[in-house]
């Protein structure tokens, strides 16, 4: 077999050129693809001017009897199937049929380069650079299906990848080749033990190799192959001979890192048995998504744990609260209190002055307290009664209701606090002392006298009659 500079390879002597002559009513150009069992040319279309690529059948698969010929056959069934599929990524099937008997297939031509040839210019990739490109080859995969159509030769030369990007920066996938399938099942029936390592053979299925009939799982094998190609820079299976390269197809698991998310899905996707695979290419990205999207979530958890623990262990090794001096001039009606390192004198959520209350001096008694230890500062610092201990308490709670506390949640001008007293009232019923205790009210008290009054009455009336 001879290589071609454009990443394709062609058995010699079974095409011959077809560069400058006239082919099924087409000007023939130049070779833009040849693989295992086509080749295809850039051709002109007389009739509206157009450049089109004509893909021409080696002559040699052309001439099959028996059961050889069944596979050509068809060949011609699938290419023409693919008439009917219209997607975005698959160029457009305009003709399909036989000339000077050479089966053939018209399609719109796109400028492209192949799959491989991208790969080893840009690759690897890795899953999250590689997803957008696999969601259009699966995408495109499916829709043939639904038209009936199995592809059967998914391979780094039919995936070819547009050279300018789309405007979002991601490529644009094309999956040529449609109805080559079955011609690539006749090369592998007639010339398996004459064939050398090529890239038509890089994404071949099991079952293929059986010579079993190819589904669309056969197509999901190839997908997979490729997207082990695309992350990790080379196929999956990298022998030097064709025997070790289907033999690794058959029974070997594939080389894709088991710790990537995206591992048991690939490696489902690569089942050996088509029943194991995923019903259908969309399923097996969209479980990849899943995968991925998780790994996502779990580093992100994790990193939040991580960022948390670490502000509660700074928190944890800096100092809550640092008694301030009192100022020279004997002045304590300011007060300062450090807390998270953060410093202020009236404003300290910890501390209660004439300023931050809104009472005067004189209502306070030029008494502090701080409500964070519930003892009062300042100028009665050495007042240790129950009194003082008690009237911080007060001013705590009081604080707590309004949403002034530390520590307490701040309560918005919404917020209904008419039935707390101010703080004035608390003050001011604390410097009038305790209540005496009163046994009988006013009015109770003249009811008494009176009952006792009409009952002397009522005796001496009694005793006199």
């Amino acid at each position: 077999m001879t290589a071609l500079t454009n990443g394709g390879y062609a058995t010699e002597d079974v095409d011959g050129d077809l560069t400058g002559t006239t082919f099924a009513g087409r000007e023939v150009g130049s070779v833009i693809g040849q693989d295992l069992v086509s080749t295809v040319y850039l051709a002109a279309q007389p009739d509206d001017d157009r450049t089109v690529a004509l893909r021409v059948v080696a002559a040699d698969l052309c001439d099959s009897e028996g059961e050889d010929r069944l596979l050509y056959d068809q060949f011609h069934r699938h290419a023409s199937a693919a008439l009917k599929l219209e997607h975005p990524n698959a160029p457009t099937v305009e003709e399909v049929g036989e000339h000077q008997g050479r089966g053939y297939v018209v399609s719109s031509a796109v400028d492209t380069m192949p799959f491989g040839a991208y790969i080893d210019q840009y690759g690897p990739l890795g899953v999250a650079a590689a997803l957008p490109l696999f969601e259009q080859i699966a995408d495109v995969l499916d829709a043939g299906q639904r038209a009936g159509v199995t592809h059967g030769a998914v391979n780094p030369l039919t995936l070819r990848v547009a050279a300018p990007p789309r405007d979002d920066g991601i490529p644009t996938v094309y999956l040529t080749g449609h109805g080559l399938g079955p011609l690539l099942g006749l090369r592998l029936r007639r010339d398996r033990r004459h064939l050398e390592v090529v890239d038509d053979l890089r994404y071949v299925a099991p079952e293929q190799l059986r010579e079993q009939t190819s589904t669309g799982r056969t197509d999901q094998y190839a997908m997979a192959c490729a997207l082990v190609h695309a992350v990790t820079g080379s196929p999956p299976f990298v022998r030097d001979s064709v025997g070790g390269l289907f033999g690794a197809h058959l029974f070997v698991a594939p080389g894709y890192d088991p710790q990537l998310p995206s591992s048991s899905a690939v490696i489902k996707g690569m089942s050996k048995q088509q029943g194991d695979r995923y019903a259908t290419c969309g399923q097996l990205i969209a479980d990849i998504q899943r995968a991925e999207r998780s790994a996502v979530n779990r580093r992100n958890a994790a990193k939040r744990r991580r960022v948390g623990a670490a502000q509660r262990s700074s928190r944890a090794a800096q100092p809550t609260q640092t008694d301030a001096a009192a100022p020279d001039d004997g002045d304590t009606s300011d007060v300062a209190v450090l807390d998270d390192d953060r410093a202020s004198t009236s404003d300290a959520p910890g501390v209660v002055t004439a300023a931050s209350t809104g009472i005067s001096g004189d209502e306070l008694s030029d008494r502090e307290v701080d409500t964070t230890s519930g003892s009062p500062t300042g100028a009665d610092a050495d007042d240790k009664s129950s009194t003082a201990v008690q009237h911080g308490a007060d001013l705590t709670y009081a604080l707590e209701a309004q949403g002034l506390a530390e520590g307490s949640e701040t309560f918005g001008p919404e917020d209904d606090t008419d039935e707390v007293s101010p703080l004035s009232e608390v003050l001011s019923r604390r410097r009038q002392g305790p209540q005496r205790a009163v046994w009988l009210s006013r009015g109770a008290l003249v009811a008494l006298v009176t009952i006792a009054l009409v009952a002397a009455a009522a005796v001496l009336w009694l005793i006199g009659s």
